[in-house]
């Protein structure tokens, strides 16, 4: 099976460094094949007999041992993965708007959790002014359009109080991404 795997916490800023071609060489020891990784932050398409529970729990298991840290891992098949621009919930005129209130920045995230999100942890999510959240439950992910940036919007802050496995990447990388499946 096909799938996407996304590592939290790698190559941000100065702490927890690693080489793609040495992540790439890791996961090629554990057994998966047709290996590709994109950019520096921990984006991988690979192939694997396993499920995706088990992949995930495999690698979560060997990654500190090998590199003496912990990067948490989101497994996502790639067929689900596919779906992710089109439950795109907000409009190109709301992106557009989102963009103009700052245009140096990204405004629109997709967040991965590792499990579903209750009605309960949803509701903690504090929404600032004009941002909006849209969660799709059986994709396991958070659209996030945030006027401000990630490292001061209060929304991006409530998701972070969640205390959840997950990790999130910008609108372009889940575009490219999925351009890299198709291929």
């Amino acid at each position: 099976m096909n799938y996407i795997l996304l590592f939290g916490s790698l190559n941000v800023g100065k702490q927890n460094r690693i080489k793609m071609s040495d992540l790439k060489a890791f996961l090629e020891d554990m057994g998966l094949t047709h290996l590709q990784t994109f950019l520096q932050s921990g984006n991988v398409l690979a192939n694997s007999p396993l499920s995706t529970d088990e992949l995930r729990q495999l690698i979560n298991k060997e990654f500190a041992e090998k590199f003496g840290f912990s990067s948490l891992v989101i497994v996502i098949p790639a067929d689900n993965f596919q779906r992710i621009p089109a439950e795109l919930p907000f409009t190109q005129a709301e992106i557009q708007n989102a963009q103009s209130y700052e245009p140096t920045i990204k405004h629109l995230y997709v967040y991965f959790f590792e499990s579903e999100l209750s009605a309960e942890q949803l509701a903690t999510v504090t929404i600032n002014g004009k941002d909006r959240i849209s969660y799709q439950k059986d994709l396991q992910v958070l659209y996030v359009l945030s006027y401000d940036s990630v490292r001061t919007s209060p929304t991006i802050r409530a998701l972070g109080k969640l205390k959840l496995p997950m990790t999130a990447r910008n609108w372009n990388t889940v575009e490219k991404l999925v351009t890299a499946i198709n291929c």
